[in-house]
């Protein structure tokens, strides 16, 4: 394993200025690809940073988002269902 990242809702983060908090919970994640714009932009850069070659979701990946993460992230992606 290169790294984990994790999506978490409603949880601030008091260092930054614009903290997540329950403010955010009923927004939606993005069904193209399961997750937070910006969460989807720090995987890509781990992914380019560390030139992995697959990422594991735990979830399960609808069609849209088997098409659209591997465009986003630069590699071959695989969820629970793959097992």
């Amino acid at each position: 394993m290169v790294a984990r990242h994790v999506q978490r809702r409603g949880a601030s983060d008091r260092w930054k200025q614009r903290p997540g908090g329950s403010r955010r919970m009923s927004q939606p994640f993005s069904r193209r690809t399961l997750l937070t714009h910006g969460k989807l932009r720090e995987i890509a850069q781990a992914c380019r940073e560390a030139n992995i070659d697959a990422a594991v979701f735990v979830n399960v990946l609808t069609q849209r988002q088997r098409s659209v993460l591997p465009e986003v992230l630069g590699c071959l992606i695989l969820s629970g269902e793959d097992a």
